[in-house]
Formats: C-alpha cells, sequence, structure tokens
C-alpha cells in the first residue's frame, strides 16, 4: 500500500511537470500565433481578440505633437477638436454635445466670462457648403497671436468656447471642394457678434475635368436636341431661372429607365416649379437614330421636355462611393451655381427595389434639403446643411 501511494504521487508530479513544460514551450515557440488576422473586419483578431495593428486602438491616450488636430500615432482626429463627428446632438438637454462635449451651437457657455463662437462655412447664396470639404483656418487674437486652429473636414460649421474678445478668422488653406474660391482671407468675430460666414465662390472650369464627384462644379455644357430642330440649349442658360437642373441619362429600351420614370415624372410635378429635367441618350450619337428615340420618348410621355445627346458628358466621367458609374439610368442634380448637389445612379427605388412615387419624393427631399426645404436630411457628411443659413454682415 505504501508503495502504490508513492507511485501515485509521483504519477501526479510528472503529470503536473509535463503541462508546466508544454506552457512554456508554447509561449516561447508563439503557438498563440505571430500574424493577427482580421477576416471579419470587426478591428479586432479573430483569435486573440486584440485590436489590429493600425485601427487606431493599440493606445489609450492621443498625442498630437505637431498641433494639426490629428493624433500623431493614429491619425484620428484629437478629442474635443470637433472632427469625430459632423452633427451634434444633445438628448440629455444639458447644453454640451453628448459625443463630444462641446457646447452646443448657440448655447451659453458654462464659464461667464467665456463666449460660443460660430464659424461656418458659406455659398454666395447664403446656404452652407456641402460636399467634400477640406479647409483650414486660424483664428487669430487682436495681436495677431494664435487663438486656435480650424480643420474642416466634410464638415461645414464649427463652435468653439473662447474668451470674450474680438478674433480674427484667416483662411490658410482650401482643398477641397475643388474650383472654390473664398471671397475674403479675414473674418472678424467679437463678443457682440460672435460668428464668422465663410463665403466661397464656385467656378465653372475652363476645360472639361476628368471626372465629377458629388460637390463638383459642372462645365457649361452645350447639348443638342435629337428632335431635328437643331436646339441646343447650354446649363448655365438654366441656372438663372431654377434651382436645380436634373440630368437623366438614358437610351431606348432601358428597363430600369423604363419602370422609373412614371414615378419619376409624378413626383416631379411637386418641384417643377423649381427644377428642369434634361433628358440625355449616352447612344444617341452612334447606336440610336433620332426618331427611335422620339418613339420611345412618347411611349414614356417626356417628348415635350428637351431630348438631347450625352455627347461627350459620358456616364463614367460620374464617380460615386470611388467608382465610375457604367450604366443608367442615371440622375445628376445641379444648382444653380453649377455645383452637383446629388448623384444618384441607378433607378430610384424603395427598400423593396420597387420604384415608386415615395421613391422618387425621397431623392428629390434630399435634393431640395440644401435649400432649406422641408424633408430628409443631406447624407452623413453633409447633414449640417438643415441648419439656419448664413448671413452676410454689412
Amino acid at each position: 500500500m505504501k508503495n502504490i501511494r508513492k507511485n501515485a504521487f509521483f504519477a501526479v508530479l510528472a503529470a503536473c511537470l509535463m503541462f508546466a513544460v508544454w506552457l512554456v514551450a508554447a509561449a516561447c515557440t508563439g503557438d498563440a500565433h505571430t500574424q493577427h488576422v482580421d477576416a471579419d473586419n470587426d478591428g479586432l483578431c479573430d483569435e486573440c481578440g486584440d485590436p489590429m495593428p493600425g485601427t487606431g486602438d493599440e493606445h489609450t491616450e492621443h498625442v498630437d505633437a505637431d498641433n494639426d488636430g490629428l493624433c500623431d500615432e493614429c491619425g484620428d482626429p484629437m478629442p474635443g477638436t470637433g472632427d469625430e463627428h459632423t452633427v451634434h446632438v444633445d438628448a440629455d438637454n444639458d447644453g454640451k454635445c453628448d459625443e463630444c462635449g462641446d457646447p452646443m451651437p448657440n448655447t451659453e457657455p458654462d464659464d461667464p466670462t467665456k463666449v460660443v463662437y460660430t464659424v461656418s462655412l458659406c455659398r454666395n447664396d447664403g446656404r452652407l457648403l456641402t460636399g467634400e470639404i477640406n479647409l483650414v483656418a486660424r483664428v487669430e487674437h487682436a495681436n495677431g497671436d494664435l487663438a486656435m486652429t480650424l480643420i474642416f473636414r466634410s464638415e461645414n460649421r464649427k463652435t468653439m468656447e473662447l474668451d470674450a474678445d474680438t478674433y480674427t478668422v484667416k483662411v490658410v488653406s482650401v482643398s477641397k471642394p475643388k474650383n472654390f474660391t473664398v471671397n475674403d482671407q479675414a473674418y472678424t468675430m467679437s463678443a457682440s457678434a460672435p460668428s464668422a460666414n465663410i463665403f466661397l465662390t464656385p467656378t465653372a472650369p475652363a476645360s472639361e475635368p476628368a471626372e465629377y464627384t458629388q460637390g463638383s462644379i459642372m462645365y457649361d455644357y452645350t447639348f443638342t436636341s435629337v428632335k431635328g430642330d437643331d436646339a441646343t440649349v447650354t446649363l448655365s442658360d438654366l441656372y438663372a431661372d431654377h434651382k436645380i437642373v436634373f440630368l437623366s441619362f438614358f437610351y431606348v429600351g432601358c428597363i430600369w429607365c423604363e419602370r422609373e420614370m412614371g414615378p419619376m415624372l409624378e413626383a416631379y410635378q411637386n418641384y417643377k416649379d423649381d427644377m428642369v429635367i434634361v433628358f440625355l441618350d449616352i447612344y444617341a450619337a452612334n447606336r440610336e437614330s433620332d426618331s427611335s428615340i422620339l418613339n420611345w420618348a412618347e411611349e414614356m410621355h417626356i417628348g415635350d421636355f428637351f431630348i438631347g445627346r450625352a455627347g461627350d458628358l459620358e456616364t463614367e466621367k460620374f464617380k460615386y462611393n470611388g467608382q465610375a458609374v457604367t450604366g443608367v439610368p442615371l440622375s445628376v442634380f445641379v444648382d444653380s451655381e453649377g455645383v452637383i448637389v446629388e448623384l444618384h445612379p441607378g433607378a430610384m427605388t424603395d427598400a423593396s427595389g420597387e420604384c415608386t412615387v415615395d421613391a422618387a419624393m425621397t431623392v428629390f427631399r434630399r435634393v431640395f434639403a440644401s435649400f432649406g426645404e422641408s424633408g430628409a436630411p443631406m447624407s452623413a457628411g453633409r447633414a449640417l446643411a438643415a441648419l439656419p443659413p448664413c448671413k452676410r454682415e454689412d
């Protein structure tokens, strides 16, 4: 019996030693794994759950040694710069944004010696700038010392809490949107008038650009009618009388063009006083005769609209989510200053994939939202368009 107990003790001891050796070997040989893999793109390693390298989660404190508003290590906006999101939300009504803690626009600061200042990027007609934005401005004290640097990336309005004083806002650079120029390089705001509106003017490109995206300025195209009357229409001629010029690209026999047409025309009746439609056939120059186009137009009940040849304006020139648009229907909405406010590739459909009047109305509401019209808000990067319009200081 004594020998049995002794043998059992040594057996257990040997098993424990073998397990310990295995653990050490696994740690030394890197059996855990030597490379992180994130197949489901959730930012975490599928095997160990650690943050993936380069996701910005490897460190707990952002550092901005060069004062560019971005973390030197991960490139994320520094906390409190206002670059983390484009819309402030104050669900608990404490006067501060629930996400970043910044004062809500037009709210009083906690410190009575401070003032909430607002800087907005504006169009000449008073609308807030929309689309892709990359603008840098300095806020300076009266003596020229830097109070803070503003970096606008896709957002068009910033608020900041500063000492009650007079400040000068100076535009340092603007790379987006393209073909926009700043009217004045310096703008003043004070404790009694705590806002500065930076106005930018769009200029039509002198030559046809290689590509267009939402926010681009259209070249001043002239289109020729297919009705045999040699009639033409130039975009700039349409801007004066309409808020929106709607370019609708199609070809004869396009199934989705036909499905979209009826509901789209019905929805258009609600906006016909402010919007004009120009129908453009992408194959009119080489594959389709004028007569076939006109016959199809009559079937679609668009014979009274201008129907022209798209010519050199190919759909591939338009980029949506970084990809060239290769098919029709394609809807391009251009405002009265020649700026593309909406690109809509494909038919206007609802969630079930059906072409309906409501689906077309949703698109039209989004287009007119930048004018302060009622309707759905603009898409993520342009949501602030629904804020109060800019006003010029006399």
